[in-house]
């Protein structure tokens, strides 16, 4: 089949499950050494042999620090594969949503390029299962494996694969020149593919049948390595959930102000001779440096990436944006998509408070332009913050604001929209416009679920009937010991989620598999390809296709305000 794109909006809910069972070791080689694992069973009571903490780069610690990753060293004896490995160095999740100080919060360590593999036939079992790599989200400044635990997936036939990559200044700091290019984040993920690509046939996996996926700034980085020649060749599908590198928050900007001004707050005495202050940061300890990062995000209202991607030349040669109308991109399988209240979470910040909306009226200079992620690289920032604001909200100065609960109900779903519409789904849209004349393109919103992202917004909001930026996660992940991630499974699943997770986790592995979810009429719907009026699957009850032309009026209204990404894909 020729590739395909998919534009999914996603729902969620979740449930717990135990992964007590009894452990055996099953070792499987690789050009690095051997490795034992244990066995696991599914949330459907499938056993799986689980290989977890297998390194694919050497630590990149002292004179490696902001380097670029190097292939990880053979080992002797056998590699215990019998645990998860520590994630990388990052704040709480707590401390960069600014609910907890800084102080003693540091999690991780700098040893952290590992890979967990999961499967179902390795030695003389093993078959070319198609397999499936997640990337993690977490504004490339949290998140690791554990948020991902295989105990859904692995329902399925397939090998999958979780790795962690560098985050913060470590995965992202640039000097902005050949010192330090910076991206090393996304250069660890596209070394731990060719990793996959090299051994993952001796776990049962076809490397000719790969697929990479990911969430929020996970899919941002699929799209990245989409974009990247240096991940060529290694995976023919790719899955893009809630985000892609058109997304305003997707790239980080300004990188060598950020690191020095990190670098000054550490104490450095001398930020123009770069040379002495990359040692002098390579030297400092993990946790001071950890936590002058996150305190250089914390202040602001949303997850801004201080320290993010950047157009280096040569693994981006150039803006996204840029890459994407130049038709230079791999031609791969394609699915992408968001959920259906993505703004909710981001919105808290204002309408979890008494005063949050005055908060953008008193300083909408500042506030408005924050609250859409507007860069300063856009020549009118406010005045594209002001029209968004008016088509949405319908105001032209202040919003009046007798009580937060009156103005949740009167304006909290449209700003959920317009902070949903302009970080997420307009460049998800703008994305697949771009690629229709390229690839088959399946569109898909979602439109049931519970939000677990209730707590981080501090009031009362109203109705559950939204799904929120990551909310989709709990259809494919479930279990495990990550506390944050436990944090967020305390709404147990509904029969009406447990169908939507079959049906998800379906489509997922019938297009690893094949290259269309929807193949045959087996889950009682076809998901056809799109046109550019971008018709949809509806994911509710009942699933559906669907066209909104609503959508098209939001859509125009976005793609026709002078801003620098709309300058770069139509200029």
């Amino acid at each position: 089949m020729e590739g395909s794109l998919v534009v999914l909006l996603a729902l969620v809910c979740t449930i717990r499950v135990s992964a007590d069972v009894a452990t055996q070791p099953a070792l499987v080689d690789t050009l690095q050494g051997s490795v034992s694992g244990i066995f696991e069973k599914s949330t459907e009571g499938r056993t799986f042999e689980s290989y977890y903490g297998i390194p694919y780069a050497k630590p990149p610690v002292g004179d490696l620090r902001f380097m670029a990753p190097i292939p990880s060293d053979t080992w002797g004896g056998i590699l215990d594969g019998s645990k998860l490995k520590a994630a990388c160095p990052q704040m709480s999740l707590e401390v960069i949503m600014g609910q907890m100080p800084t102080v003693g919060q540091v999690q991780g360590d700098e040893d952290c390029l590992h890979l967990n593999i999961f499967t179902h036939k390795t030695g003389k079992d093993m078959a070319n299962l198609p397999v499936m790599v997640w990337i993690h989200g977490g504004a490339y400044q949290f998140g690791s494996v554990g948020w991902s635990p295989p105990y859904v997936m692995m329902n399925k036939d397939i090998v999958l694969v979780t790795l962690q990559y560098r985050l913060g200044s470590l995965g992202f700091l640039s000097t902005e020149d050949s010192l330090v290019p910076g991206n090393m984040g996304l250069k660890d993920q596209t070394l731990a593919l060719s990793w996959v690509r090299q051994n993952i046939h001796n776990f049962g996996g076809d490397p000719a049948q790969v697929t990479i996926f990911g969430e929020s700034a996970g899919s941002a980085s699929v799209h990245m390595q989409i974009l990247t020649p240096h991940s060529n060749g290694l995976f023919q599908r790719a899955i893009m959930q809630s985000g892609n590198a058109l997304c305003p928050w997707a790239m980080g900007d300004d990188h060598l102000s950020h690191a020095k001004r990190l670098a000054t707050d550490l104490g450095c005495p001398n930020v123009e001779d770069l040379q002495f202050m990359i040692e002098f940061l390579q030297a400092i300890p993990l946790n001071d440096l950890i936590i002058r990062t996150a305190e250089h995000m914390v202040h602001l209202a949303f997850i801004p990436n201080v320290f993010g991607p950047r157009v280096d030349g040569d693994y981006l040669p150039e803006a996204p944006e840029i890459l994407l109308r130049k038709g230079h991109f791999k031609g791969v399988d394609l699915i992408a998509g968001i959920n259906s209240h993505e703004g909710a979470i981001f919105a808290g910040e204002y309408f979890g408070k008494p005063d949050g909306l005055s908060t953008i009226n008193d300083n909408f200079a500042i506030q408005a332009p924050l609250s859409l992620e507007l860069r300063e690289q856009e020549d009118k920032p406010v005045g594209i913050a002001r029209t968004a604001f008016d088509f949405y909200l319908g105001f032209n100065e202040k919003v009046e604001q007798d009580s937060a609960d009156k103005v949740v109900q009167k304006y909290g779903t449209v700003f959920f929209l317009l902070i949903r519409d302009y970080l997420v789904e307009g460049p998800v849209r703008a994305c697949a416009h771009a690629l229709i004349t390229h690839r088959q393109v399946f569109t898909e919103i979602g439109s049931v679920g519970s939000s677990r992202q209730q707590q981080w917004v501090e009031a009362d909001i109203g109705s559950y009937e939204w799904v929120s930026h990551s909310d989709d996660l709990f259809y494919f992940f479930e279990g495990g010991d990550d506390p944050m991630f436990q944090m967020f499974e305390q709404i147990p699943m509904t029969d009406a989620d447990l169908k939507i997770r079959d049906q998800l986790t379906t489509m997922w592995y019938t297009f690893a598999k094949t290259g269309n979810p929807t193949p045959d009429k087996n889950l009682g719907f076809v998901w056809s390809p799109t046109n550019h009026n971008l018709e949809y699957l509806s994911v509710g009850s009942p699933v559906a296709m669907r066209q909104d032309q609503s959508r098209e009026k939001i859509h125009n209204f976005w793609t026709t305000l002078p801003s620098r990404q709309n300058n770069l894909l139509n200029p």
